[in-house]
């Protein structure tokens, strides 16, 4: 099953997606001005998180 979470990041809070499986991975999308944030926090309990490149 996949999880789907939207949260608004930065200044004018735009939205993030992060996207969960069962396996532990996430996918972090369009993290805006708090990419590390989020991705360090996910990594915590997430055994792999993945930024798209461009």
């Amino acid at each position: 099953m996949m999880r789907w979470t939207k949260c608004p990041v930065g200044p004018i809070q735009a939205n993030c997606y992060i996207l969960e499986n069962e396996e532990k991975e996430a996918l972090i999308i369009d993290p805006g001005a708090e990419s590390e944030k989020k991705f360090f926090r996910l990594l915590r309990k997430n055994r792999c998180v993945r930024l798209p490149s461009c």
